[in-house]
């Protein structure tokens, strides 16, 4: 995929391939991170959002965009999301989504975006 976006981008980006648990920048690099349909891939996704935090300046601000499902759903497609081959670990709830953020982040907002997607955005506190 990352070739395929430098392909596309050519010299208009820095495109850098990371692992969300060990991302490879300095503490307090970013003013923003957006994450984008890939939050229900993370294995760990406390310590996803402490890296996250980490490369956060203060009061920098975290967007995620990922799927959501009514609690009915979301429960019968994480029962068969363990048997998937796409990497897919969990889709989480909007509490789920609020608490895991408030570990980390003030201001948290928690907003549907369509049927199927939720967005949460998040401030990381300042020292």
């Amino acid at each position: 995929m990352i070739e395929t976006a430098k392909n596309k981008l050519g010299e208009r980006a820095n495109l850098v391939l990371g692992d969300s648990e060990h991302l490879p920048f300095e503490d307090n690099f970013f003013d923003k991170v957006y994450c984008n349909d890939s939050f229900h891939h993370y294995p760990n996704p406390e310590k996803a959002l402490a890296e996250v935090c980490r490369v956060l300046k203060p009061n920098g601000i975290f967007i995620v965009c990922d799927s959501w499902l009514p609690s009915f759903p979301r429960f019968i497609m994480n029962l068969f999301i363990k048997q998937s081959r796409e990497g897919d670990v969990k889709i989480y709830s909007e509490k789920e989504i609020r608490r895991m953020f408030a570990e980390f982040f003030t201001d948290v907002e928690w907003k549907r975006v369509n049927k199927t997607a939720g967005m949460a955005i998040g401030t990381k506190r300042s020292l």
